[in-house]
């Protein structure tokens, strides 16, 4: 006679749902005691079923209709296989449960690393790790996708998923990895969110390959490298986060960091938004302290799909004929903006030297022209102390751009001899260098007078 292995009673629930009589929910006493007749068991045996991120799954496990007993290993008896979506009450207190994973912290891969040597980014070649949550035991790795895509090559250990290049190559941005394990025969499948990251920028150096530089299109830097994040020859492709702060202690990043050329030069009219930066740059609320802007700003200018995001810029004058020769030479996030986002960037300029001239400016302070009705600016802060001729540029109307939550303050007065009326309340300017004749305020920004 083999024996009874006894692990727990199913709660009343459970009892009532495996087809136990039970009066008014309340589970029946084990009919059995010491010396009595062992229960020849006759029950359901449920097949073990893997937790998702949601729903709750359980090990294989025998419950038997006769003493409501709950087995988690194979007892000699009548059992019939049974849908586990018949039972009702499911809860921890079963030695079967299996809690839900949750949501799991998000997993960053990174592409690219920096060569210190040559000052450059290059592809990395050694597998990526993501992190799993706890699994039940006994679960094997089976697979895992990127949507339909495979990650093929992917094997598990340690409880970490190990990535080979040539599949995490293949995306950008924030990606879900979809994991299918085994457990007792039966597959199951979680989601862990990832965010896939072409390369982290530390540095001005590292920061100058984001920055659109070449209007020519061969893809090369100064050097006549490769630039390894151009796309089709013309623009800036992929995912960017910032990890530490940038400080050039007054100077520009083209003074400091030459490898790329930061020629810049405004596209044409007709530029359609095709060039540029046009990836994705996440500051993760890190700074570019104490620059010296020229006419490009950080990115060039940033097109069709750009987005540039989470960071604060501090900045000092520098030579007034360097850097504020007519002040609309020199603009702090680009040149030109076009169908593009520009979100949480804040700006603090601190200089205290007005700009040398003001008649003919084009540029703007924040940006220097946005020229396409499709951009929006949403979040941003833009402290000045010192007036210049407009804050978004010359071409932009303020109709043709959305903004959202955006304030503008001012915190110190114009000099008596320039005209406040082409100053900080002018934001927007008008076409053909010629500015409104009143001060405009676009909705969606606040102008704040600290003076």
């Amino acid at each position: 006679m083999k024996k009874k292995v006894l692990l727990v009673a199913l709660s009343a629930s459970m009892v009532g749902t495996v087809g136990v009589a039970a009066a008014a929910g309340n589970a029946i006493a084990n009919p059995f005691v010491a010396g009595d007749t062992p229960c020849s068991h006759i029950g359901n045996h449920y097949a073990a079923k893997g937790p998702t991120n949601e729903e709750s799954g359980h090990y294989e496990f025998w419950s038997c209709c006769k003493c409501h007993e709950t087995f988690t290993s194979f007892v000699e008896g009548s059992w019939t296989n049974t849908d586990f979506s018949k039972v009702v009450g499911w809860n921890a207190e079963n030695p079967a449960y299996i809690a839900p994973l949750g949501t799991m912290e998000k997993q960053s891969v990174v592409q690219y690393s920096w060569d210190e040597t040559n000052n450059i980014f290059v592809a990395k070649t050694e597998n990526a790790e993501i992190n799993l949550p706890t699994l039940p035991t006994g679960s094997t790795f089976v697979s895992a996708k990127v949507g339909e895509t495979a990650l093929t090559g992917t094997t598990m250990a340690g409880g970490k998923l190990a990535i080979p290049a040539a599949a995490y190559g293949q995306f950008i941005g924030e990606n879900n990895v979809d994991v299918t394990m085994a457990l007792g025969g039966e597959n199951y499948t979680f989601t862990v969110p990832s965010l896939f990251v072409t390369a982290e920028i530390a540095t001005a150096k590292q920061f100058s390959y984001v920055h659109w530089t070449n209007e020519a299109g061969n893809g090369k830097t100064a050097q006549g490298k490769t630039h390894p994040f151009v796309v089709d020859g013309k623009y800036i492709g992929g995912y960017f986060v910032m990890t530490g702060d940038v400080n050039l202690n007054g100077s520009t990043i083209n003074e400091r960091d030459s490898d790329l050329s930061y020629a810049g030069k405004p596209v044409s009219s007709g530029w359609n938004g095709d060039k540029g930066f046009r990836g994705t740059f996440d500051g993760q609320d890190h700074v570019f302290d104490d620059i010296t802007f020229v006419s490009t700003g950080l990115f060039g200018s940033i097109g069709r799909g750009g987005v540039v995001k989470n960071f604060d810029i501090t900045c000092s004058n520098g030579s007034s004929t360097r850097v504020h020769q007519a002040m609309g030479e020199a603009c702090m996030i680009a040149t030109q903006v076009f169908k593009a986002t520009i979100e949480g960037v804040n700006v603090i300029h601190y200089g205290d030297t007005l700009p040398t001239t003001v008649a003919g400016n084009k540029n703007g302070i924040f940006v220097g022209d946005m020229i396409d009705e499709k951009s929006t600016i949403k979040d941003c802060t833009i402290k000045v102390r010192i007036g210049y001729n407009n804050i978004f540029g010359s071409r932009t109307k303020a109709t043709n751009v959305n903004f959202q939550n955006v304030t503008v303050e001012v915190f110190k007065q114009w000099t008596s001899d320039l005209p406040k009326i082409v100053g900080i309340t002018s934001f927007c300017g008008g076409y053909n260098d010629t500015y409104p004749e009143t001060p405009t305020t676009p909705t969606g920004v606040t102008l704040v007078n600290n003076y």
